[in-house]
């Protein structure tokens, strides 16, 4: 009788239930995201937030899975950048190759999103709108502020277009920047336009023609065809429930279980998930595939960080490949010097090394990429910006206005360079520019030896902190291929000639066991050649200047950004003289 129960029971396929793939495109932080503390992820009320590699990974996982009937998107408060939803595109594309239909529902679209929801099928709120007004950029400028507080910038650049510290003592921008900015927001919004016209519900030519419309109600993007419909969100659900009545919806599909709180309920249960933790983890023999994210603006810290983990990969026989992901307008040159050097060694090695260039790969950023072979980068992505500033805060002013007098005593003609009550004089300025020219000419020696053969003209022509689109970069051989994360794995993997092997990401987000893991770990020693004692990074932090900003950034979220990065530029200047950074260190 039991034969006869197992034998029906594996006569018939099970069969898995059918999905509907959601995703929150607002939850998307970034690149990479820091690791959440144990209390926040024993939440059960928060929602992990993914990264963008987690969001590419998931939408990869609907193209393959027989199980995904259609995904649903929501654009609420995304902050992608440009470049990232080129990509993003590519996988929408895919998902609906794959015979699958692509949702997005929306309480508007705006320049941000309509790229992105022009290749699905957009539902809006009936009395939402749709804004498609061009492209705006606005730069800050706080020489009058810093003016009224006695604070006096004194900034030396490399290149007549290196404009990032200019906002400091300039109320305008300078002739060269005006002129960047202009070619700039050309070409980017070039690519808005050319996303949305992946589409084909329009040309470009036609999405460029509405710019002067501007703004559209519900009705009137119905009827330009900007969305397909317009219905409630439980009409929405209501409609997609009906014509996938088998499916159930499931965010975040795709996400690793591991990466979910345990289900303690009981004694057992605890007991059950302690054992868990405790049980040897099998090591994989697969060969490894580096993953390493540089990720925000460069300072010392992350690029010691950056070393140790290439350095250890290259002298780690287990490791083929690695590709450097970056999403970087640059920082320290000291750091971006660090973290080229270490890529050199590791292609010493014999290994293949591949970049993949994000919204922005500028100055520091590109410093870093330049041994990549080959280099990606999407059509909108930011680079360039090959040239170097520094300087220093005077506050001499401010001192005098609040009743603060000092007295000086030096020993050398240069200890005083750094001096925060006076300007650089002749002979100051002179070795500073010395110092910074040095620097340029190995940003630059690094490019020509990282580039060698591929560049199209003379370098100097292309640096200069001049800025430039990824389309932009390749035509000038500073990029060798347009294409994402993925065509660059897929390079890497080719040219390493792996079959099967282990994705290895840097910083690794760790699954909820990893965090309590690490915790009890011993710190490994270390060879000599990758390891050295830690740098320090100077920081700017205050609890009420953290309380105006979270307060701030709820009603003003551009201006909280802006204002961010005038601090983030004056920590690296308290940290270092000479600095390979975008002028849209806004990014």
């Amino acid at each position: 009788m039991r034969f006869l129960l197992l034998l029906f029971f594996f006569s018939f396929p099970v069969f898995s239930k059918d999905l509907i793939a959601v995703y929150r495109l607002g939850h998307v932080m970034g690149e990479t995201l820091p690791e959440p503390g144990i209390n926040e992820i024993l939440n059960p009320e928060k929602i992990r937030p993914l990264n963008f590699m987690h969001l590419l990974s998931c939408l990869n996982y609907c193209v393959s899975k027989d199980d995904v009937k259609a995904v649903v998107l929501y654009a609420e408060g995304m902050r992608l950048g440009l470049a990232q939803k080129q990509e993003l595109l590519r996988r929408i594309h895919e998902i609906k190759k794959a015979g699958k239909k692509v949702y997005l529902y929306t309480h508007g679209l705006d320049e941000a999103s309509l790229p992105l929801a022009q290749s699905t099928e957009i539902s809006l709120f009936p009395e939402g709108g749709v804004s498609f007004r061009g492209l705006a950029m606005q730069q800050l400028y706080f020489k009058g502020m810093l003016d009224k507080l006695g604070l006096e910038a004194d900034i030396v650049h490399i290149g007549d277009y290196k404009s990032a510290g200019e906002p400091f003592y300039l109320t305008a921008p300078s002739e060269e920047a005006a002129k960047q900015q202009r070619e700039l927001g050309e070409g980017l919004f070039v690519e808005v336009t050319k996303s949305c016209a992946t589409s084909e519900r329009k040309d470009a030519a036609a999405y460029r023609a509405l710019i002067d419309e501007g703004l559209f109600s519900s009705q009137q993007a119905l009827d330009h065809k900007l969305v397909d419909t317009l219905e409630y969100h439980n009409e929405f659900i209501k409609r997609l429930k009906k014509t996938y009545a088998k499916a159930d919806f499931k965010l975040n599909y795709g996400m690793p279980k591991s990466f979910e709180p345990p289900k303690i309920n009981n004694m057992m249960d605890a007991i059950s998930f302690f054992q868990k933790l405790s049980a040897p983890k099998k090591k994989s023999n697969n060969d490894i595939l580096a993953l390493v994210n540089l990720d925000g603006t460069i300072d010392t810290r992350m690029g010691e960080a950056l070393r140790r983990y290439i350095m250890r990969a290259s002298q780690n026989d287990k490791v083929k490949a690695m590709v450097l992901r970056i999403n970087s307008p640059g920082g320290s040159a000291l750091a971006s010097e660090m973290i080229c050097q270490a890529t050199e060694e590791f292609k010493k090695t014999g290994k293949t090394f591949v970049v993949s260039m994000s919204n922005v790969a500028a100055s520091g950023g590109y410093y870093s990429a330049v041994f990549g072979e080959p280099i990606y980068a999407e059509s909108a992505t930011i680079t360039g910006s090959i040239g170097v500033l520094g300087g220093k805060l005077v506050m001499s002013k401010m001192f005098d206005k609040i009743g603060i007098s000092t007295h000086e005593f030096k020993i050398g003609k240069y200890s005083d360079i750094n001096s925060s009550t006076s300007f650089f004089n002749e002979d100051q300025r002179a070795k500073i520019t010395e110092s910074m020219n040095r620097v340029y000419d190995v940003f630059k020696g690094r490019i020509i030896q990282g580039r060698e053969g591929k560049l199209k003209g003379d370098l100097e022509a292309m640096a200069g902190g001049r800025v430039y689109t990824g389309l932009q970069a390749k035509e000038l051989g500073l990029v060798d291929k347009i294409g994402g994360l993925r065509e660059a794995i897929n390079d890497a993997k080719e040219q390493a000639g792996l079959k099967r092997y282990s994705l290895e990401t840097f910083p690794k987000q760790l699954s909820f066991e990893e965090m309590l893991m690490e915790s009890f770990r011993p710190q490994e020693k270390e060879d000599e050649f990758v390891s050295y004692d830690p740098i320090t990074v100077k920081s700017m932090n205050s609890a009420w200047l953290t309380e105006l900003m979270l307060n701030l950034k709820i009603h003003q979220p551009q201006l909280t950004q802006e204002i961010h990065k005038f601090f983030q530029y004056l920590t690296l200047l308290q940290g270092e003289n000479t600095l390979v950074l975008d002028p849209r260190w806004a990014q």
